[in-house]
């Protein structure tokens, strides 16, 4: 009997498959590649999920909380006079500056151009109120690094 049982264990056991060998047995430590290649994939697809739909960085010189509007204070409407040109605009920036442009209203005509404004207003002298037209379409930008951040318009007839 103890013959038959070995020969019918050794016959289970040609029937069973083989196990596969393992390349690297469960207990051994990775590879230091490994984790090289694996912290890689993981540095590049989290820099580019934190690039997508990001805007770009914005100087906190430049960031404004106020309006960008100016608001156009005279001349408007009818006036007798241009006697000055006055707008205001709330907070400008330490590096910025106005330039103010009056236009002849009937032919678009530049006849009057200041830059580098630092106040609110601006007083022409009597040669510059004289070459004015009757009728004017006067703009003011504010200007920081070139860049316009804000801007207004109005018109201005004398009577």
């Amino acid at each position: 009997e103890d013959a038959l049982m070995a020969e019918f264990r050794d016959w289970i056991r040609a029937a069973r498959p083989a196990a596969a060998p393992r390349a690297v047995p469960p207990s051994a430590p990775a590879s230091p590649v490994r984790w090289l290649v694996a912290a890689a994939v993981l540095l590049v697809g989290g820099a580019w999920l934190a690039s997508r739909d990001v805007p770009p960085p914005t100087d906190p010189g430049r960031l404004r909380l106020g309006s960008d509007e100016v608001e156009c204070v005279r001349p408007a409407g009818r006036v007798p006079e241009f006697e000055s040109f006055a707008w205001r605009f709330d907070d400008l920036p330490p590096t910025a500056s106005y330039e103010l442009t009056v236009r002849d209203a009937a032919d678009g005509r530049v006849v009057l151009r200041k830059r580098d404004l630092f106040e609110p207003s601006y007083r022409p002298s009597a040669g510059e109120r004289a070459a004015l037209p009757d009728a004017i379409e006067w703009r003011v930008r504010v200007l920081e690094a070139g860049d316009e951040i804000g801007g207004g318009s109005a018109a201005a007839r004398r009577r």
